[in-house]
Formats: structure tokens, sequence, C-alpha cells
């Protein structure tokens, strides 16, 4: 009986990933994240996974990492980029020198929550420390040669929050399971997905992610990526995107909107041949010019 029950479950659970984990995808791995992260459901998510730590403790491991921006109020609102208080050894240094009288297990808890509450905001926190005269002027630089390129861009792309790492999981996880079915039109969504919303949202962590699937589909499992859904995944990000962008509201409402409009999209737009012909010649007028 026991053995009958997880075989339906685990059927009913690979059918669902099977139909619906290109739409999540598509929808998840777009800017509506950092909606989510804002929402009352995902704080009070957040904060209950570190509710049972001591106060004091907690309070006096926060205060280590801010103590620098406190006093010099380096680099604004970006400033765990240039603190050497955020990434994450610079935060264990920080945090294992605030107490005299704690333990390795308080101070190891200690860099986890003090971490964990910087990690499920929107700015997130750091790859590593920045020297902020440097990154201000490579990325005036480079700003002054793309157009439209923002400073706020450089900024997001170089932290990463709960967000973006919940939505990465989201991604890579449906990728492996259709790397393992040899499923290669959902294969194709899916990275199609994660590579347009990694340079839309700057999810770094999504972007390398997106290029070791591709990598190791392609030259280990030797499968051949279909680029035409490829595209029109990216289409459909691109497209839930905008949506999350501008319509302002609730995180469940926007989402619920964004799977109405995004597989309507699909349905009379991605999915009709003429689209597809657009594409198929797009390609052949770039291999004719190369």
């Amino acid at each position: 009986m026991k053995e009958k029950i997880v075989g339906t479950l685990k059927s009913f659970w690979e059918d669902s990933v099977n139909n619906q984990a290109g739409n999540l995808s598509s929808v998840i791995n777009s800017l509506g994240m950092n909606d989510f992260i804002k929402s009352d459901v995902a704080k009070e998510f957040f904060t209950s996974v570190t509710k049972s730590v001591s106060t004091i403790k907690a309070d006096a491991y926060d205060k280590a990492l801010d103590a620098v921006y406190n006093k010099t109020n380096i680099g604004g609102n970006d400033h765990r980029l240039f603190d050497e208080s955020h990434d994450l050894l610079n935060a264990w240094e920080k945090v294992k020198d605030v107490l005299q009288d704690d333990k390795r297990a308080d101070e190891i808890m200690g860099l986890f929550t003090a971490y964990w509450k910087d990690f499920t905001t929107v700015k997130g926190m750091p790859f590593k420390n920045f020297d902020k005269t440097e990154f201000d002027k490579w990325v005036t630089d480079l700003t002054a040669v793309v157009p439209g390129l923002k400073r706020e861009y450089f900024t997001d792309l170089l932290q990463v929050n709960a967000g973006e790492m919940l939505s990465t999981l989201v991604g890579v996880g449906s990728a492996i399971f259709f790397l393992n079915k040899d499923d290669q039109e959902k294969l194709s969504e899916i990275l199609g997905a994660m590579g347009a919303s990694s340079i839309i949202s700057a999810n770094t962590v999504m972007g390398i992610s997106a290029v070791c699937l591709v990598m190791y589909a392609v030259f280990v499992q030797k499968t051949k990526l279909d680029k035409t859904i490829a595209i029109k995944s990216a289409s459909t990000v691109i497209l839930s995107s905008a949506i999350f962008s501008f319509l302002g509201l609730g995180f469940i409402v926007e989402f619920i909107v964004v799977i109405i409009v995004t597989n309507a999209f699909k349905k009379y737009v991605l999915n009709s041949e003429d689209f597809a012909k657009l594409i198929q010649r797009c390609f052949s007028q770039l291999k004719t010019k190369n």
C-alpha cells in the first residue's frame, strides 16, 4: 500500500513538472522575484528561519556587519559592495570577533542570521568586496559606451539575493529533470528562459548556471537544443518581466496575471507557424552573412 501511494505521488509530481515546468520557470525567472521578496508572505517565511536565535547575540552580529557603513557612510544604499563587511569571507571576520564570550557554534549561527537578514532583501549580498573608486571608474566607462545601461544594473549584477537564488534553483532543477528525460524541447524552453532572465534581471548566478547547463547538454550529453523554442521561451520571459515592471500590484495578483497573459502569448503568438518561420529566416540570414 505504501509503495503504491509513493508511486502515485511520484507519478503526479513528474506529470506536473513535465507539463508546467516550462511555464513556471518562465514566470518565476523574471523580475517579479523582487516583488516576491517584498511581499508579506516572503518576509514572514524568511523571518521564521532565524526566529529561534538569541535576539541579543543576533543584534550584535548584525550590527557588526554595518559598523563600517554606520561610521563612514561609504557607498550609501550600495554600501554592501564597498564596506569590506558583507561578502562571505569579510562577514565571517566581522562576526567571529564581535563577542569575546561566544562559542564557535554561536559565531557560525551569528554569521548565518546576519547574512540571511541581508540576503533576503532586494539588494542582496555581494560576491566580493570592491574598491569604490575603481568600481565608479569602470561603471562610468561602460555606461558611456552602452546607451541605456545604468549603474544600478552593475550593482545588481554583483550581488545576489534569496529571490534570485530561488529562481535559479527552479530553473536548474527543471533543466536537470528534462536532461535526465532527454526532452530536447522542454530543455530548450527552460534554458531559453534562464538565459533571457539572467540578462534582464542581472542575475549572475542564473547566467553562470545557464551557461554551464548548455555546455553540459551540448558537449557531454550530446543534446541538440532547439534554438526556435529557446527564443520563444526567452520572448515569454521578456513579456512577463515587462508585466511585473509595469503593473505595480501585489505579487500574487501579478503572478496570476502573468501566467494568464504569457500562456495566451505562447498559444496565439509564439506557437504560430508565421512566428516560427520568421525565426528560421533570421537564422538563415545570419548563416548567410557569416
